[in-house]
């Protein structure tokens, strides 16, 4: 499946900090998540659906203590002011056409983020998907493009890379044959690819993902799956620091998917399923084990709600020297509103990559990842298209590389003008 609506950590459309958070914890998922079955924006096109053309106009200003992502010596080596200011216009569209039973549609931000100091990290950063959905008989299918590009966060960069724009671009395409209770099948597929401006240090990929399965649904249980899906990642670099590029990696996985809803306040879905990792070539890091991601929204009442989100996968790694990662993560938020005016919003992050299938010993590599965060915003309405908000966020990191642990402080004022 793809991703929608990703954006930068320090820019974008934020109504709060709390959906930015969720966009990178997924955001790093998306060449795992075209192994699972469901999702895009089929189920909200299934049907006729309804117009819609929002646009959106996002300003905001933002300070980062520590954008060179590790101590005074890494900032130093990339030659950055450790600490700096953001500033980031945004454009938001959410477009919606409706063609009878079928529908395109095109959603997604398009951004620039200017920094105070560090002029060498300024760039562009936009998250487009488009496609579209419609419905024969009892099948339905959705065809998506995504297409992103951003300056890479210094955290996955090698000490040597500091300026890397990188570009993604996927197209998937996935159709279901169901009926609203009984049995049902379905089969998607992906292509996607990652580009990287630097020479050294990174490698392009690309990953070719297919899934497919059958499917039950009932009032009682709602919307259970079992699926089988298989991806290869590709390594399009042939030599990288003068070692050999990473070798392919191929993964297969069986697993089921559940989801519906627990009464009237609680809904959820999640899928579980065993992989085999295979690298072909040398690699001595093959992996099997466990994966999967879920959701769970609870409305404890009209003014509270809780997030809480799951996800365990294998992905590409940008990173030189090494075959593939395992991401994992965790994020719970709440959102309350104070008045019909003013809403506030909280939560916690916490998010663990590994990196694998390392033949060669390179030093200032980071082979193990671990970062937590806590955020908060409160959001203020100003009539009925318009808003500003507030947020801080700290994220605290630890690796196998002590000069790249970090504690960063991060704060933000964002205005929202819609039309």
């Amino acid at each position: 499946m793809t991703v929608r609506r990703q954006t930068s950590k320090l820019g974008g459309a934020l109504a709060s900090v709390a959906v930015c958070a969720v966009a990178a914890l997924w955001g790093t998922q998306a060449a795992a998540q075209s192994q699972q079955p469901g999702g895009g924006r089929l189920g909200a096109l299934s049907g006729t659906g309804s117009r819609l053309f929002d646009l959106e106009l996002s300003g905001r200003a933002a300070y980062d203590s520590n954008v060179a992502r590790g101590e005074d010596i890494v900032a130093d080596i990339r030659h950055l002011h450790k600490d700096d200011y953001i500033y980031t216009p945004s454009v938001i569209l959410d477009i919606n056409l409706p063609v009878g039973r079928q529908a395109v549609f095109l959603v997604g931000t398009v951004g620039y983020d200017f920094y105070q100091y560090n002029k060498t990290l300024e760039s562009s950063h936009v998250n487009l998907e488009a496609g579209a959905a419609g419905r024969v008989g009892p099948c339905s299918g959705t065809l998506t493009g995504d297409y992103s590009v951003r300056q890479s966060d210094l955290a996955v960069l090698p000490l040597v890379v500091t300026k890397n724009l990188e570009t993604q671009d996927a197209i998937g395409a996935q159709v279901t044959c169901a009926t609203r209770s009984g049995l049902g099948v379905f089969v998607s597929g992906q292509h996607s690819q990652i580009h990287n401006s630097a020479n050294t240090g990174v490698v392009d990929s690309h990953t070719d993902s297919v899934s497919g399965g059958l499917s039950y649904s009932t009032r009682l249980l709602g919307t259970a799956q079992l699926f089988v899906a298989h991806s290869r990642i590709g390594y399009d670099s042939s030599a990288v620091l003068g070692i050999l590029a990473p070798n392919s990696t191929d993964t297969s996985s069986v697993g089921v998917r559940l989801s519906r809803p627990i009464g009237k306040r609680l809904d959820g879905s999640a899928d579980i399923s065993y992989l085999n990792t295979h690298i072909d070539g040398p690699g001595t890091s093959n992996f099997s084990g466990f994966a999967g991601r879920g959701s769970l929204n609870y409305r404890v009442n009209p003014r509270l709600g809780l997030t809480l989100i799951y996800v365990r996968s294998v992905s590409p790694t940008i990173q030189s020297g090494f075959d593939y990662s395992i991401v994992s993560g965790f994020e719970l938020d709440g959102r309350y509103r104070l008045s019909p005016r003013l809403s506030a919003s909280a939560g916690a992050t916490w998010n663990q990559t590994s990196y694998r299938g390392q033949r060669l010993f390179l030093p200032n590599l980071v082979t193990h990842d671990e970062d937590r965060g806590i955020f908060g915003a409160l959001t203020l309405s100003v009539g009925k298209k318009a808003s500003l908000s507030i947020d801080a966020r700290q994220d605290v990191r630890n690796t196998n590389r002590p000069e790249f642990n970090y504690t960063a402080y991060r704060a933000g004022i964002t205005a929202i003008k819609k039309f």
